[in-house]
C-alpha cells in the first residue's frame, strides 16, 4: 500500500510587480491554515516518511511547516523543481516518487494550481473539486512500488482543507 498526500501551498500574500511569483511568502494566515493542518492529519496518524515540495517559498515553507509538525529536519525537505510552473501528470509523479522515495510508503507533495487538481484528477477515477490553498488530498493506491503507479487507480481517502472540516 502507497499513499500519496498532495498539499496545495498556504495562503501567500498577493504578488508584487517588483518581485518575482516564486519569492511570495505567506500569509499569517497562511501559517496558521497550514499548522492546523499538519496538526490534522497527525492525529489521523498520516505520517510523511518524505516531503517533497516545489522551489516557489511559500510551497516550501508550507512544507516546513508540516516538517516541523512531524519532527522532520527543514533540510530533508526534497525539493523538486518541476512541481512549480511544469506541466505534470501521472508519468512525472511516478518517476520522481520512483526515484526519490522508492523505500518510502507515505509521501507528502507540496505545489500549485492549475496541476495538483490536474494530478489528483488523473490518480484517482474523479476529483471535481476546488483546491483551495492548504487543501489536502490523501490518494492510496494498492500497489507494492511507486513504478506500479497509473491513472485512475488512486482512492481519496480523505480531502480536508481548512473552512471545511472534511469531506
Amino acid at each position: 500500500m502507497k499513499t500519496l498526500v498532495i498539499i496545495r501551498h498556504a495562503k501567500a500574500k498577493a504578488a508584487e510587480d517588483d518581485k518575482k511569483d516564486i519569492d511570495r511568502k505567506l500569509k499569517l494566515r497562511g501559517k496558521e491554515d497550514a499548522t492546523y493542518m499538519a496538526y490534522l492529519l497527525s492525529e489521523y496518524n498520516i505520517v510523511p516518511e518524505l516531503l517533497i515540495s516545489s522551489p516557489a517559498k511559500r510551497a516550501v515553507k508550507t512544507a516546513a511547516i508540516f516538517a516541523k509538525k512531524f519532527d522532520i529536519p527543514k533540510s530533508d525537505i526534497l525539493v523538486s523543481e518541476f512541481l512549480y510552473e511544469t506541466d505534470f501528470g501521472t508519468e512525472e509523479i511516478k518517476n520522481l516518487l520512483s526515484e526519490s522515495a522508492p523505500d518510502k510508503d507515505t509521501v507528502f507533495v507540496f505545489g500549485h494550481n492549475p496541476m495538483l487538481i490536474e494530478l489528483i484528477s488523473s490518480l484517482t477515477e474523479k476529483f471535481n473539486y476546488h483546491l483551495p490553498t492548504s487543501g489536502t488530498v490523501i490518494i492510496e493506491f494498492s500497489i507494492e512500488k511507486w513504478e506500479e503507479l497509473t491513472e485512475s487507480k488512486g482512492t481519496i481517502k480523505l480531502f480536508v482543507y481548512p473552512e471545511k472540516k472534511e469531506k
